[in-house]
């Protein structure tokens, strides 16, 4: 057999072995390592740092509505401060003015002329100071009245009083306690305590004022609609 690379010539065969160790010195990793640095290379990194704002957009996004909601708890939290240290303050000012408004009808009411006129007076004085003080806090009295038409959206009704008259029927007739509200509000803060007039035609005539009439003349009636017994929730 001839030996390899019989019958090839001299030049041609040192041709090819320089083309072998040629491809055999590019085939090293350090070739490998140059040919990783080329675009895929750079689009691999690319494709991470998309991956890592990503990320933080969607940690700042979590984040942001961590302070959102703990902004909106803090707010519900001051809400509930200011409406527990408040509300035993206006409740009890309330029966305060109450007591007053009780007392100051009682002192005129007897015998004693000069006495009682000054200890009602002095009693209005006390009650102008407590409304004053309600004032501070924020809220008015609803000023409800005898005669006045009964409102379940500021009044309470915590008994009723039988009267043959249809015109007092569901008027005030007499306040237990005034009521109070913010200026303007749609609800009150304290409802107003009331006995109301119920029509009972076999009830025998009280002596009570008449309603005051109407403009044109004609008594003024309120609806005949069923009273609302709130008793229980205020």
């Amino acid at each position: 057999m001839n030996p390899v690379g019989a019958g090839v010539p001299p030049a041609d065969h040192a041709h090819q072995t320089d083309q072998a160790d040629q491809a055999a010195a590019a085939d090293t990793p350090e070739s490998h390592a140059g040919g990783l640095a080329g675009p895929a290379a750079w689009a691999a990194e690319l494709a991470g740092l998309r991956d890592q704002i990503a990320g933080f957009h969607e940690r700042s996004a979590a984040q942001e509505d961590v302070i959102r909601r703990m902004q909106q708890r803090i707010e519900e939290l001051q809400a509930e401060v200011a409406r527990s240290f408040f509300a035993p303050v206006i409740n009890e000012l309330a029966s305060l003015h109450a007591d007053a408004t009780q007392a100051a009808e009682a002192a005129e009411a007897t015998a004693e002329t000069f006495t009682a006129q000054r200890a009602h007076n002095e009693l209005l004085a006390f009650l102008a100071r407590v409304e004053t003080c309600m004032e501070h806090l924020g809220v008015e009295p609803l000023a409800a009245r005898p005669l006045d038409d009964f409102d379940s959206r500021t009044q309470t009704a915590v008994g009723t009083t039988p009267t043959a008259d249809p015109r007092l029927d569901r008027r005030v007739a007499r306040v237990v306690r005034q009521g109070f509200a913010p200026p303007g509000a749609r609800r009150p803060t304290v409802y107003t305590r009331v006995v109301v007039y119920t029509h009972d035609p076999e009830h025998a005539p009280a002596s009570a004022p008449e309603p005051a009439p109407a403009l044109d003349g004609t008594p003024d009636m309120p609806p005949t609609i069923p009273l609302p017994d709130r008793s229980n929730e205020r």
